[in-house]
């Protein structure tokens, strides 16, 4: 039952990533422009993706 929401919400978090616009990514799994859900995923996926972020304070 759960598999294809988790599926698609790793979709998007992994596209984001590398780097994947969002709108071609939110096409591709059928979520509204305003879905919440889609948004807090793509966040999720933006949240580590720039190594610059961290670099030289000491992680």
């Amino acid at each position: 039952m759960h598999d294809r929401p988790l599926s698609r919400r790793g979709l998007i978090t992994t596209g984001r990533k590398k780097r994947k616009k969002p709108e071609k990514l939110r096409k591709q799994v059928g979520h509204g422009a305003n879905s919440p859900v889609f948004w807090c995923c793509v966040e999720e996926g933006e949240m580590w993706g720039d190594p610059a972020a961290t670099e030289g304070i000491g992680l």
